[in-house]
């Protein structure tokens, strides 16, 4: 099978990333990197001595498949043309700015029959493929992603530059729709959300409340998750799962505490996390999330089977991360004293009126 012809556009630190890995897969003949600034291009020549030009469009035709690498604002656009012309496409994450375009590209890309897939990449993280048969069906997720101000991204907040992953992660997990949403949060550097909690309950009665911030002094990647069989723990940056199984004594309830002898409450209190709720630590190795990615991506665009993260799942995170920044931007939270009549909103499906306001949760302020 020849490789497939690929450019990629955009040349920044994920452009960067795409390229290296695409370089070192057979299945791709990297044609060109596109991207309008010359030391970019530079760059690219010099460590890459590939092609590298202003603008995809004075190649087209000449490549099967691209990766979009840009600032969000520009992925409709550059999308919707590619789609137009038959081109396969990675568009990295979220997969456009607004709901409105999302569901063009989504339209777009059934008409023309071409793959999309959307750069939520910790779908191929090792560690949260470790997860299936941990907890039984989940039906609570806890996520914070917190990071230091990189200066990337900033054309978008930080629930379609953070928040996204774990909005995405939260969807696939519980299932169903988001039919309410409570949030909050605050612009620091502006003029989008820097720092943003979010309450999402969807029709499957899972809830997922998620944390996210561009400016904060400690980064993190955690997640956990809750189900009936028990509660996984991951970090994403050390790679490291807790678990922790309910087990069927539990789960069978032999009775209230108060009516239990002292010697079975001792026995229990010492042995809570041997013997009745056992916990485990399991170190996963590393992978290259991206570049397992990009292969799944490459194999749906060979074989024609769906790709692990298609358009419309991409279009479903970009509904909630709008409708979370909505009310985001609207809080108590982010407006000044003089404006603090506004409220903590709640939408449903509908987009319903607001509710009144609720004493949000525990936000890490260190930043602030």
């Amino acid at each position: 099978m020849k490789p497939v012809r690929l450019a990629i556009i955009g040349g920044g630190h994920l452009g960067y990333i795409h390229t290296k890995l695409a370089r070192e897969n057979p299945g791709f003949r990297v044609v060109a990197v596109c991207d309008p600034q010359p030391l970019v291009q530079q760059r690219i020549i010099q460590e890459f001595d590939l092609r590298a030009i202003s603008s995809w469009s004075k190649i087209i035709g000449e490549f099967d498949a691209a990766i979009i690498a840009t600032p969000t604002s520009s992925h409709h656009e550059i999308a919707s043309e590619l789609i137009r012309h038959g081109v396969h496409l990675l568009v990295e994450k979220p997969l456009a700015t607004t709901t409105a375009e999302a569901a063009e590209i989504c339209k777009l890309a059934e008409e023309h029959r071409v793959t999309v897939q959307v750069g939520h990449v910790e779908s191929f993280n090792p560690v949260i493929q470790q997860i299936d048969s941990m907890t039984g069906k989940p039906v609570l997720v806890r996520a914070s992603r917190h990071s230091g101000y990189t200066f990337r991204s900033t054309d978008i907040s930080v629930v379609h530059d953070l928040m996204i992953h774990d909005i995405d992660l939260a969807a696939e997990l519980l299932g169903g729709e988001a039919v309410d949403i409570q949030a909050s949060g605050t612009t620091l550097f502006g003029p989008h959300i820097d720092i943003a909690e979010a309450r999402i309950t969807f029709s499957s009665g899972g809830v997922a409340n998620l944390s996210a911030s561009r400016c904060n002094r400690s980064p993190c990647r955690t997640l956990e998750i809750s189900g009936p069989d028990g509660v996984v723990e991951l970090d994403l940056n050390t790679r490291m799962i807790t678990s922790t199984s309910i087990g069927h004594w539990m789960k069978s309830r032999p009775g209230e505490h108060e009516e239990m002898d002292h010697e079975l409450q001792k026995k229990i209190r010492e042995n809570l996390f041997s013997d009745y709720l056992p916990t485990h630590q399991l170190q996963v190795d590393s992978a290259n999330a991206i570049a397992l990615e990009q292969t799944d991506w490459l194999d749906s665009i060979n074989t024609g089977r769906p790709c692990q993260v298609p358009a419309e799942r991409g279009k479903r995170a970009v509904e909630i991360a709008a409708r979370i920044c909505e009310l985001a931007t609207a809080s108590t939270w982010n407006r000044r004293p003089q404006e603090q009549h506004a409220v903590v909103g709640s939408v449903g499906k509908s987009n319903a009126a607001k509710k009144p306001a609720a004493q949000k949760e525990s936000i890490d302020r260190r930043a602030a």
